[in-house]
This record gives structure tokens, sequence and C-alpha cells, in this order.
């Protein structure tokens, strides 16, 4: 089926270290290591995604109009009122990941908490992606084989995005650092792949990736899978040169996510030419003040609406652009993602691009600039 097989080009059942372990020169031929190359041109473009991505992405819900929750939301979205009430659970003015790690602390291994995972995997695991052209689409083909997204969400929709356009090749990673409905674990064997698929190993069934954590002390490194997504982020922001947070607001609870995004951006040698971008609809202070010690000077960009951002402006082009503008003096001409409806047609207007980006890669011949 093409969403097996989707998926499978996004994680191929291979050992969990190797989705990360020397992943920029298998992806370049060794390019990023040669200096007859402006950094810029292969460095990559690290997405950070939270669950107001999902949202923004469907604001009308799934193809069956099953909404996207927030974490402020998420009891009344899901319908776990009952639930609380059933088992006399105090849930009001917390989100869920508070609620969780109050019933973790009381005891990790009690049957509410089982049950309430459960209940999360149904809701998530019935969505659907609609028929047309959706913003995760857009946002997977506007980027390179080189980049990755990482999402926080638990949501199978970019996943499915990812399947419907695996057929391109040339698409961006896909990391899930807080587990996701569609992703199965053998810990065993340490593979990862479609949560129908079997390990490639041993021949089990996986297990579903976990997705709670208590907020105050996730503990990554107890779990395989997360973990792996956590070094993979960290390889990626120590060697990018662009890095986009849609949806995400950090929350000053989340300590240790944090901690972990902060050490490794910062680590990256070339800090002070580097570029964040944030999209988030709150006054520009907040988002500053939010984000502080992550924005290096002006070197920040914060938008309202993701199709401003370098990645729509200038498709599949955003850190040769961005580099060629700060550090050459010599601006592109935008070439912005046109809105389809169809995805053959996006597929088909994105197709030209990737050919050069394979003539670059397999054939040495530079990318050439935007131009009108």
């Amino acid at each position: 089926m093409q969403l097996d097989s989707g998926i499978q080009r996004a994680f191929s059942c291979i050992p969990l270290l190797a989705r990360y372990t020397g992943l920029y020169n298998n992806l370049l031929g060794g390019k990023m290591s040669d200096k007859s190359y402006p950094f810029w041109e292969v460095s990559s473009h690290t997405f950070l995604l939270g669950a107001g991505a999902s949202r923004a992405a469907f604001p009308k819900g799934d193809k069956f109009g099953r909404k996207l929750p927030l974490m402020n939301d998420f009891v009344e979205i899901v319908g776990l009122e009952e639930f609380f009430n059933d088992n006399s659970i105090d849930y009001s003015n917390q989100n869920i990941e508070e609620i969780y790690s109050n019933l973790y602390s009381a005891n990790p291994n009690s049957e509410v908490i089982i049950e309430l995972n459960e209940r999360i995997i149904e809701y998530f695991s019935l969505m659907k992606i609609p028929d047309k052209v959706t913003l995760y689409d857009e946002l997977i083909l506007s980027l390179q084989k080189k980049d990755a997204i990482f999402s926080f969400n638990w949501d199978p929709l970019l996943l499915q995005a990812f399947s419907r356009n695996h057929t391109l090749n040339e698409l961006p990673s896909l990391y899930f650092l807080h587990g996701n409905v569609s992703v199965g674990v053998c810990e065993k064997d340490q593979r990862a792949s479609y949560i129908n698929n079997r390990c490639s190993v041993c021949g089990e069934k996986f297990s579903p990736s976990k997705i709670l954590f208590p907020i105050k002390n996730k503990n990554y490194n107890k779990d395989l899978f997360i973990e792996s997504e956590w070094q993979a982020l960290s390889l990626y922001l120590d060697n990018s040169f662009m890095f986009s947070i849609f949806g995400y607001s950090a929350p000053t609870t989340d300590v240790e996510a944090r901690e972990l995004m902060k050490s490794a951006w910062n680590k990256n040698k070339r800090t002070e030419l580097n570029e964040i971008d944030i999209i988030d609809k709150r006054p520009r202070e907040k988002v500053e003040e939010n984000w502080e010690g992550f924005i290096y000077k002006s070197h920040g960009g914060i938008y309202d609406n993701i199709r401003d951002t370098q990645s729509f402006r200038y498709a599949r082009r955003s850190c040769e652009s961005w580099g060629d503008a700060i550090l050459q003096c010599d601006p592109w001409s935008e070439n912005n993602l046109p809105k389809f409806e169809s995805l053959v047609d996006l597929q088909n207007w994105v197709k030209p691009l990737i050919e050069e980006e394979i003539n670059f890669r397999e054939r040495d011949i530079p990318i050439p600039k935007y131009s009108r």
C-alpha cells in the first residue's frame, strides 16, 4: 500500500542510530565537508512543529472534520471529560501534560494512565488527511532532502502527507520528538517503522511509540526511540544554517526540551550567521522573550504566516537564497510556492527544482539562482 511504502521511506526499518549517523555526508555525497562550496549551499534547514502547526494546517479538522487539539483544549476536543470525572480526576485549569504529570507522580503504572494513553491513541489514529493539498504537503515539498522536519505532534497527518508525496523521493527527513500514533518501535532490535509493519529482524509486530511524558522531568534518554529522535535534532541543529519553529511555544515548564534544543543550537559553529524563524501570532516582544537565548542579535524573523517565511518565498532554496542575500549581498528574486488544490499540480511544479538538486548532488552542476 502507498501509505506503508511512503512511511517506510521515512523510517526504512533501519537501526535507530542509523537514522542520523553520517546523515549529512550521505545526503550530499560528501559535499558537507567540501570547502569549495559555500556552507549555506550544503547546510540544512531544520523545521520544528508544535501542536499549533497541525491546527493551522487543518483549521477545519481532518478529512472527516475531526479536530486537531492544542494542549489547552485537549481534554474537550478529544472528549476526556467523562473519563476524568468517572475517575475523580480534577482537570480544571490544567493542560493534558500537566494532568498526566500529576497522575504519573501519584502512580506511574496506574490503570488510569494506561487507559488515558489508549484513548489518546484511538482519537488520533482515526485521522485522515483531506484529499486536497494541505499546508503539510506544501511544507514537505518546500524543503529539500538535506533538510528535516521535527514534530512534537501525535497526529498522523504529517506522515500521511509524506506518504502521498514519497514518489518524488527528494523529501526532508521526518522525526517525532514525542512519538506518534503511526510510528512503531522494536526495542529489542532497535528498529522503527510504520506501526502496522513488522520488524525486519525478528518479524514481530511493532509496539506503539511512547507519547506521554511527565512534563517536569521527561527523561527522554529512558526511551530508545525518543532518545534517538532527540539525538537527531541535536545533530541537525549543530549543522543547520536555518532553524524554523512553527506552532510551538517552548513553554518554560518544558525544561528538558528547551535545554536540549538551546544547547544544540548554541553549539553550532556559525551561531553569529545562522537564522532562526518563528511563526507565531503573539506580539513580537512575547515571542522574543519566550525564545531568549536562541536568537542571536537580530538574526531572528517572526512571522504571522508561514507563507511569509524563507522556505515558502524561496521554495526549496531557503538556505541558498538567504546565504547569498546576507553574506554575498546578492539577493534572489522570489519564487513563492503557489497555492494548488491538486497535489499532482503541486508535485509537477517542484519537479524542475528537484532535478536541479539532483544535478548538484550527483553531477556538481551548480543550482541556478532564481531570477526574473
